[in-house]
């Protein structure tokens, strides 16, 4: 038994020759015999917003994650702060199944909530404020009928840092999961385990209060590091992902 734990892999669009060679070797050798992978948030370096737009620019990740779709390799995304728009479009391009913002799994008979984690940064209300206009109703309608070169400068404008209050930085560069926000998702869930990303900072900790407790692990930032989580049935080992050999001529 074999589930693998992807986060943040920012993936960039273009011709990304190292970048795609690694997540090619990953699931045509690494993840062979996984019974899953779950991918959680972040998947792409963008605002997967309106789809279609996204075709071109990453054409060949695509094209990649369908093949490893296309010979039996059960693929999941649980979306983050910046995929929270993947639907049925990416799905049909990708072969990657996408759930909401929280998916249980219950793998040798252990509950384990899935998540991106920044919903439980609940100490950062700024963060929270754009997360709740992004992803909430109102985001929803906006996001339908803005013209797109309009929601694009939006979207720059809140990823450029330059633009942002240097106070808004300040609560970022602490941001973190508060205990009581992740074991009401968990208790919700009714799982002892916790699997998130979004923060960039790998490990496991022990969250507990007085009638409830559980672990938290952070997957590794796949982006920077090139880890990953993976689970057997009995524990969860943080690991490298094997870089692919490049044949010389």
């Amino acid at each position: 038994m074999r589930h693998l734990f992807l986060a943040d892999l920012h993936l960039l669009p273009g011709p990304q020759p190292g970048q795609n060679a690694k997540l090619k070797h990953f699931l045509e050798v690494t993840c062979a015999d996984a019974e899953g992978v779950y991918f959680l948030g972040d998947l792409f370096h963008c605002w997967l917003e309106r789809g279609d737009r996204y075709v071109g620019d990453y054409a060949e990740v695509l094209e990649i994650f369908r093949a490893a779709a296309a010979k039996g390799l059960p693929m999941h995304l649980i979306p983050g702060n910046r995929d929270f728009t993947a639907g049925e479009l990416f799905e049909s391009l990708s072969g990657i199944v996408c759930h909401g913002g929280e998916y249980c799994i219950a793998p040798a008979g252990t509950r384990i909530l899935l998540a991106h984690g920044d919903a439980y940064c609940t100490s950062d209300w700024q963060y929270q404020a754009l997360r709740w206009l992004l992803t909430g109703p109102i985001g929803k309608v906006v996001r339908a009928i803005i013209p797109w070169p309009w929601a694009e400068k939006v979207v720059r404008m809140v990823q450029n840092r330059k633009t942002v209050p240097a106070v808004y930085h300040a609560t970022l560069a602490s941001i973190s999961i508060q205990t009581a926000s992740a074991l009401k998702a968990m208790r919700r869930r009714d799982c002892a385990v916790l699997v998130c990303g979004h923060i960039h900072f790998p490990g496991q900790r022990r969250l507990e209060e007085k009638d409830y407790h559980g672990m938290m692990y952070v997957v590794p930032d796949w982006r920077r590091e090139g880890g990953y989580l993976e689970y057997d049935g009995k524990s969860f080992t943080p690991t490298q992902a094997e870089a692919p050999c490049v044949s010389s001529r």
